[in-house]
């Protein structure tokens, strides 16, 4: 008896220090809506382990509704290649790079609050397909970079963004 009740009492422990939910795992319990392939609504009482990764997947929405996203083992927390994400409303904290877009990739990042990043808050890292990417009305403080746009590729449009405090580039376009 003893025994089972240090167990509850590490069960409890654990689940209260590590309370976090897989982003990947929400992404995997979605379905369509709205017109979008797959409709990611996360829940603001649950806080994220940003460790998604999206690839030929259609037409994607994250809508955060003020969920915070923290770190995981991965070098970015949302990673999008070959599909289309809209994602707004979330609040990335302490990542590497909070949003990622690869190949083939378009969307709107768009009332995002993106908070110390060791690298950039949102990076373009390789070419990416028409109509592009659009970017505005963010927030993006304390990032090494904030928005990095990678040589030869391009944002569809970027404006309305509130970037400050960071050490290299608010806005790093062509100069990774």
């Amino acid at each position: 008896m003893r025994g089972f009740i240090v167990m509850l009492f590490l069960a409890v422990l654990t689940h209260q220090a590590y309370g976090f939910e897989s982003l990947q795992y929400a992404y995997n319990m979605s379905g369509p809506a709205m017109g979008y392939d797959k409709y990611v609504q996360l829940d603001p009482d649950i806080e994220y382990q940003g460790d998604l990764v999206i690839e030929s997947a259609g037409r994607i929405m994250i809508d955060g509704g003020g969920a915070k996203i923290f770190p995981s083992y991965m070098l970015q927390s949302v990673m999008v290649e070959n599909s289309t994400l809209d994602i707004s409303g979330c609040v990335f904290i302490m990542n590497m790079n909070s949003i990622t877009y690869g190949i083939g990739s378009d969307g709107k990042i768009f009332q995002n609050t993106i908070y110390g990043n060791d690298h950039s808050g949102i990076y373009i890292r390789e070419h990416n397909s028409d109509p592009g990417i659009e970017i505005y009305d963010n927030i993006i403080a304390n990032c090494e970079n904030g928005i990095m746009v990678a040589p030869y590729y391009y944002a569809e449009y970027i404006g309305y963004n509130i970037v400050f405090n960071s050490n290299a580039y608010n806005y790093a376009i062509d100069n990774c």
